[in-house]
C-alpha cells in the first residue's frame, strides 16, 4: 500500500494568471520532492504567467523551500512570467529582508509597478501594531492596513 499526500498547493487560474494557495503551515525538507513536482505543474504549458503564491497557511519556511521559491521564480521569469508573494507572515518578510530576496519577490519592487515602498508599509504597519499595544499576533492585518492606507494617499 503506497501513503499518499494531501497537495501542498491549491491552485486556481483565469488563463495565465495562476493562484496558488499553500495549505500547510511548514514546508521543510522533506516536502522538497513534492514542492518542486507541484511548482513545475504551474509553469507547464503556459507562456508569460502571473503566478501569486498566497501564504497565508504558512508559518515555518526551511532553507530549502527559501530555495525553491527562489528557483520557481527564477523558472517563471524565464518564460516571461512574474511570480508574486502575498501574505507572509511578517516574521518569514524578516527571513527575506535578511537573506536579501525581499525585493526579489515584491511585487511592488517590478520597475512599471506603482504603489508604496516596502520599507513604507513595514513602518507604518509597525507604528500602527505598537499604537495597538503591540498584540500578539502575526501582524497582516496591520500590513494589509498600511498598505491600504499608503496606496489610498499616494
Amino acid at each position: 500500500m503506497t501513503a499518499t499526500r494531501d497537495p501542498l498547493l491549491l491552485v486556481t487560474q483565469f488563463g495565465d494568471d495562476i493562484t496558488a494557495r499553500v495549505c500547510c503551515p511548514c514546508l521543510t525538507e522533506a516536502d522538497a520532492t513534492t514542492v518542486d513536482r507541484e511548482f513545475a505543474a504551474l509553469l507547464t504549458g503556459r507562456d508569460r504567467p502571473v503566478v501569486t503564491l498566497d501564504l497565508a497557511a504558512v508559518r515555518f519556511l526551511g532553507s530549502m523551500a527559501v530555495g525553491r521559491l527562489v528557483a520557481l521564480n527564477r523558472d517563471v521569469r524565464a518564460v516571461g512570467g512574474r511570480l508574486k508573494l502575498v501574505n507572509l507572515a511578517p516574521h518569514l518578510r524578516r527571513v527575506f529582508a535578511v537573506c536579501r530576496l525581499e525585493r526579489l519577490f515584491d511585487p511592488m519592487a517590478d520597475s512599471g509597478r506603482t504603489g508604496p515602498s516596502t520599507e513604507a508599509v513595514r513602518e507604518l504597519a509597525y507604528h500602527r501594531w505598537e499604537a495597538a499595544g503591540r498584540p500578539d499576533v502575526d501582524g497582516a492585518e496591520f500590513w494589509h492596513a498600511a498598505e491600504l492606507e499608503l496606496t489610498a494617499g499616494g
